[in-house]
């Protein structure tokens, strides 16, 4: 009977990267191996000129990093419409806030600011929403 991969992990790695996993001490604790191997394989990226990310890595860093500029967006977005409103009409409802809170769209939060900036009263900004 074959063993499982994860207890024949050394003997496969070592077929890869034979380099890498020479400098690996197997006796160690598994966390410690992990550092160690991303440590030594980043080594032996750089001294082979090969990329360190692979594609689908860096397109899933631009992907978070463009959601959480567009999230941080969004916050600002809504915490700038409650203070213009809280500056022109000195107190914004509760149920205000969260309305305007609840919205995520930047376009429809950069209309909203505008408007925060011209309504006649906080009543007609309301009936905007």
């Amino acid at each position: 009977m074959e063993r499982p991969l994860h207890r024949r992990l050394p003997e496969v790695l070592a077929c890869y990267f034979p380099e890498v996993c020479a400098a690996i001490d197997w006796s160690q604790p598994p966390k410690t191996q992990a550092l160690h191997f991303r440590k030594q394989l980043v080594d032996f990226e750089k001294e082979n000129k090969m990329p360190y990310l692979i594609d689908t890595e860096e397109i899933a860093i631009e992907q978070a990093l463009s959601q959480g500029l567009s999230q941080g967006r969004v916050l600002t977005l809504q915490e700038d419409v409650i203070e213009v409103l809280n500056v022109r009409f000195e107190r914004v409802p509760e149920g205000l806030k969260e309305a305007i809170s609840g919205i995520a769209e930047e376009a429809r939060l950069r209309g909203l600011l505008k408007s925060a900036l011209r309504a006649e009263t906080l009543e007609a900004f309301a009936r905007l929403l």
